[in-house]
């Protein structure tokens, strides 16, 4: 067995008790608001509406890839100890 650390065990719960469909209902909640702000400021020609959605994006967009790769680090280690564990009980396969 793998020998996992707490973190890397947390990381593959939640990867693998996430449903898409909620995660999708997450992304369209918290993007509502610069949405709105957008569509109002395209019809009105309302540069600061248009500025208040690309920044609300923006920083949407920045915490979703700060999450991502922090993420990345763990989901590396997992795999480097699962393809380190298979060569152990296989050496004949190629890593």
């Amino acid at each position: 067995m793998i020998d996992l650390s707490s973190e890397e065990i947390a990381l593959l719960h939640r990867f693998a008790g996430e449903r898409q469909r909620s995660r999708i209902g997450f992304y369209l909640s918290v993007l509502a608001t610069p949405l709105a702000f957008a569509i109002y400021g395209a019809v009105n020609r309302d540069v600061i509406a248009m500025a208040i959605a690309f920044f609300g994006q923006f920083a949407f967009v920045v915490w979703v890839v700060r999450g991502d790769t922090r993420q990345a680090a763990t989901l590396r280690a997992i795999a480097t100890r699962l393809l380190a564990s298979d060569n152990e009980r296989d050496p004949a396969t190629p890593a």
